[in-house]
């Protein structure tokens, strides 16, 4: 179940990335989705390779390479549960009393 899910989430992940970068670059450069699927999947995976894409890439396909290469080192789940609010649902609370000593 859980595997599952973090496996889903990365999915996305790289799929929603490598389309936003392909928007981003897609008619500038002529860049095939297949290269750029395969850049954002190497950034997530931390694994260094490349098909020549970041040099001469627009800052904002950089920034999203390096969210992916941060997001890939944490681990999705890591960082969605970072970036969720999250409230403190106090359902208890301990007594406290002064104590006396002597």
């Amino acid at each position: 179940g859980q595997a599952l899910a973090v496996t889903l989430l990365a999915f996305l992940l790289i799929v929603n990335v490598a389309l936003a970068i392909s928007l981003i670059e897609g008619r500038r450069l002529g860049i095939p989705f297949l290269h750029v699927l395969f850049d954002v999947t190497s950034a997530f995976g931390t694994v260094g390779f490349s098909t020549g894409l970041p040099p001469q890439a627009h800052a904002a396909t950089k920034l999203l390479l390096v969210a992916m290469m941060f997001v890939g080192r944490l681990g999705p789940v890591t960082v969605a549960l970072a970036l969720t609010a999250r409230r403190s649902d106090e359902r208890y609370r301990l007594p406290v009393e002064p104590m006396r000593i002597g």
